[in-house]
C-alpha cells in the first residue's frame, strides 16, 4: 500500500515542486508566504480497501490554507487543538467549481501509477489551486465569511464562540485591536458565559 502511495506522491510531487511547493514531512507539500505567515498545503493520505476491494489502496488528497499568525493570536486567548488548525481545509475535489465531491482514488498495481497521478494533478489544478486562488488573502477570507460562502460554513452557519475568536484574530491582523475586539463583541452571543473573560484576555494579550 505504501509503495503505491509513494510512487504516486513522487510523480505528483514533481508537478507541485515545479509550481513552487516544497515537501514537508512524509505527506505534505507546502508553499509559504511572508504576509501573516500564510501556508498553502497539499496533503496526501491513503487507506486499504474494504471487502471485496482489499487489493486496492484509496488515495485521498486535501488542500488547506493556514495563517500561522492567526494561530498564534488565537492561542493567546484559548489553548486547544484549534490552535494548530488551518483556516479552511478539505478534499481537493470539494473545491472544484463543477462536479465537486470528495476525492478518494483507487489504485491496485504499479501500472496505474501514471494515470492516478495525472488524475490527482487535474483535481489539484481544478480544486486545490482553485481554493488558493479564491482566497488569496485574509481580507478575501473575511469578505466571504461575511458573504456566507459555502466553503466557510464553519464560521457562519452556527455561532460558536470558539470560531468567533479565530475570526477576531483575522480582523486584528487586517485592521486593528479595537476593531477586532468590537467585532467579537457584536458577533458573539451574549449568552456565552465565557464572553466577558475572553474580551478581557483580548484587551490584555492583543
Amino acid at each position: 500500500m505504501n509503495e503505491l502511495l509513494e510512487a504516486v506522491k513522487d510523480k505528483v510531487g514533481l508537478f507541485l515542486m515545479d509550481k513552487g511547493y516544497t515537501k514537508r514531512g512524509k505527506n505534505d507539500f507546502i508553499k509559504k508566504e511572508k504576509l501573516h505567515k500564510r501556508e498553502e498545503v497539499i496533503s496526501f493520505s491513503s487507506r486499504k480497501g474494504r471487502a471485496p476491494h482489499t487489493d486496492q489502496t484509496y488515495i485521498g488528497v486535501t488542500s488547506g490554507i493556514y495563517y500561522k499568525e492567526v494561530n498564534s493570536l488565537d492561542k493567546k486567548i484559548i489553548q486547544d487543538f484549534l490552535n494548530s488548525y488551518p483556516i479552511i481545509t478539505g478534499s481537493i475535489g470539494h473545491f472544484k467549481d463543477t462536479d465537486n465531491n470528495f476525492i478518494s482514488i483507487p489504485i491496485s498495481n504499479s501500472d496505474q501509477v501514471e494515470s492516478v497521478a495525472n488524475e490527482i494533478i487535474e483535481n489539484i489544478k481544478d480544486g486545490g489551486f482553485n481554493l488558493f486562488n479564491k482566497f488569496p488573502t485574509l481580507e478575501s477570507i473575511l469578505k466571504e465569511i461575511n458573504n456566507k460562502h459555502e466553503w466557510l460554513n464553519d464560521y457562519h452557519k452556527f455561532k460558536k464562540i470558539r470560531r468567533q475568536v479565530r475570526v477576531s484574530a483575522m480582523h486584528l491582523l487586517v485592521t486593528d485591536k479595537s476593531t477586532a475586539i468590537q467585532w467579537f463583541k457584536e458577533n458573539s452571543l451574549d449568552t456565552e458565559k465565557s464572553k466577558p473573560e475572553i474580551i478581557k484576555k483580548m484587551e490584555a494579550s492583543w
